[in-house]
């Protein structure tokens, strides 16, 4: 299907900011690490480092549904990927810099490794910008006396001042420095928590580990009371909850005493200290959405499973939570009624509703479904269309339930062959396999490339394409290699008049640019637009447009503006 091409090739596309329920999104936010896969019964886990940038965005797709802030504890390790793929998805991100110790006397302090952490943050910060709230430097780590496995406070306070000077020295100023430590660490250290270096006291609180109930009185008097000690040496600063939450599993007992792991009390306690955040307006952190495998030890059999979902088993929801409206209004501009023009259109995730304009309105689909619609049967009319990457389904309306792919694929429909039929593919980042239903499996890519896929030589067939963020490089098989654009933009490919074939083109989200290679430059849209390139009312050029799903607006450059899809 000719127009499909012609029509918007956007693969990766940047999500609004989350709009919900306010009092429960303000106040209600998540501990993520990546780490999800393993087992947890035994700690066996793969390295901390082999996750790539799909996993984590494929994290984020899930995650905006329930919260709309997360916190973290580094970023190395894989972790390096969360800043982007939470701007990716309307995430707002605390990152955490490591304050990392050494065995080196006398202070057992590696300055060099702790502050490269914070000059990594700061640096996504400026190229993601509104994604990044907070920086935390250390987290459980404030030792009285120097030591290989504690951090003294005057090294705390030094990283602290360190990110305050570079964030201030990089138009940053807004993002606030702390460091998390145990609410009975903190009782200790008042001259921290009123230090001028820290904006906010971070604390970790854990009823779990007291032998406690979920939910009696006994629960909320231990959090509260804890809070209020924190807060009496905060100085008037305010007080955010770093850590807290409630083990689903691992045995009653632990080196300190009793505990009462089980979904049904995990599920209570959520309800509670949830509820308690929103009553007190305390922002706090449940630990965490994902179990961590690798953190089983037979001394504390718990720590592997305070997970809200269990990644290591098909991302398996242990107890319910409350699910936030995304407006997840995601564009899918196609040529839906065979005018040969394209047509607005937009995919609801909420709701599994597509809205076809002036068409038709048809529910199809929902959750983490990403839209596919493409022509699959050749008629010359894009069929509505979902790709499920958690169980591999792609469900083509009145056509066709297939299983193809896995949780970490990126579905890529095209015309492969020429034939003028749509084809199921999937590309798979962490190997760079792209493989096209009863066609062609070839590597073609690695970790982080994002597929493009388009006819670039305009002989009629879509071309296995990656653009790689990290350098620019467009890679086109068998066609060419060339670089254009950077890291923060998003690639698409239209059909122009000066082409035979689609032209490679960049937006760049930080400024609103358009480049069009060999076309043009333009500025039109702004950070949080989705761009797309369409053909509604040309079928010889492409038209460049983007869509706000904060409004429901529609802009095409010199053409038209309408609303279409507001929240």
């Amino acid at each position: 299907m000719r127009n499909r091409s012609l029509s918007v090739l956007v693969l990766f596309v940047l999500l609004l900011p989350i709009c919900g329920f306010a009092s429960y999104e303000d106040y209600v936010h998540i501990g993520y690490q990546v780490y999800k896969k393993g087992d947890p019964t035994t700690g066996t886990s793969p390295a901390w480092d082999s996750y790539s940038y799909q996993d984590v965005l494929s994290d984020m797709r899930l995650i905006r549904h329930h919260f709309t802030h997360i916190r973290t504890w580094t970023i190395q390790y894989s972790n390096q990927y969360v800043i982007q793929a939470a701007h990716a998805c309307g995430v707002k991100v605390a990152m955490g810099a490591w304050a990392f110790p050494t065995s080196t006397a006398p202070d057992y302090f590696d300055e060099a490794k702790s502050k490269a952490e914070i000059d990594s943050i700061i640096a996504q910060a400026k190229q993601y910008p509104g994604t990044v709230t907070t920086i935390i430097c250390g987290n459980e780590n404030l030792s009285d006396s120097p030591g290989p496995s504690g951090i003294i406070q005057a090294n705390i306070e030094l990283l602290m001042a360190y990110a305050r000077t570079q964030l201030d020295a990089n138009g940053l100023s807004g993002i606030k420095v702390t460091t998390c430590q145990t609410s009975g660490v903190w009782a200790g250290h008042g001259s921290l928590a009123q230090s001028a270096a820290i904006d906010e006291v971070w604390a970790d609180i854990y009823p779990f580990w007291h032998d406690n109930n979920p939910d009696d009185q006994a629960m909320t008097d231990y959090f509260k009371t804890e809070y209020d000690n924190v807060v009496g040496i905060a100085g008037g600063k305010t007080v955010v909850i770093g850590e807290t939450g409630w083990a689903t599993a691992g045995g009653t007992t632990w080196p300190g005493g009793n505990c009462k792991p089980s979904e049904a009390n995990a599920g209570k306690f959520f309800k509670a200290i949830s509820g308690w955040f929103e009553d007190n307006k305390v922002e706090g952190h449940i630990f965490e959405f994902f179990d961590e495998p690798w953190k089983w030890s037979a001394g504390m059999p718990q720590e592997s499973h305070f997970g809200i979902f269990e990644g290591w088993n098909n991302n398996r929801q242990k107890y319910s939570i409350p699910t936030i409206s995304s407006h997840a209004n995601i564009p899918r501009v196609r040529d839906y009624n065979g005018d040969d023009y394209s047509d607005i259109a937009f995919f609801d995730q909420t709701s599994g509703l597509w809205a076809l304009y002036d068409i038709s309105r048809v529910y199809y689909g929902a959750g983490e479904d990403e839209p596919v619609a493409d022509d699959y049967d050749g008629d010359g009319t894009a069929d509505v269309g979902i790709f499920r990457p958690a169980s591999g389904l792609w469900a083509i309306r009145g056509l066709t339930r297939v299983y193809f792919g896995a949780s970490s694929d990126t579905g890529v429909s095209g015309d492969y062959d020429g034939d003028g039929t749509d084809e199921i593919g999937i590309f798979r980042d962490s190997s760079g396999l792209w493989a096209v239903r009863d066609m062609t499996r070839i590597y073609f890519g690695n970790s982080n490339d994002i597929p493009v896929a388009g006819d670039s030589d305009g002989d009629g067939t879509d071309d296995i394409t990656i653009f790689r963020p990290d350098t620019g490089l467009w890679a086109i098989q068998g066609v060419s290699r060339f670089y254009f654009g950077s890291h923060s933009d998003t690639p698409l490919q239209g059909y122009f008049e000066t082409a035979g074939g689609v032209n490679p083109a960049i937006f760049r989200h930080t400024t609103g640019l358009w480049a069009i290679r060999g076309v043009s430059r333009v500025y039109y849209g702004s950070g949080s637009d989705y761009p797309i390139m369409s053909n509604l009312y040309s079928t010889s050029s492409a038209e460049l447009g983007i869509f706000r799903p904060s409004t429901g607006l529609w802009a095409i450059r010199g053409v038209t503006r309408i609303y279409y899809g507001a929240p």
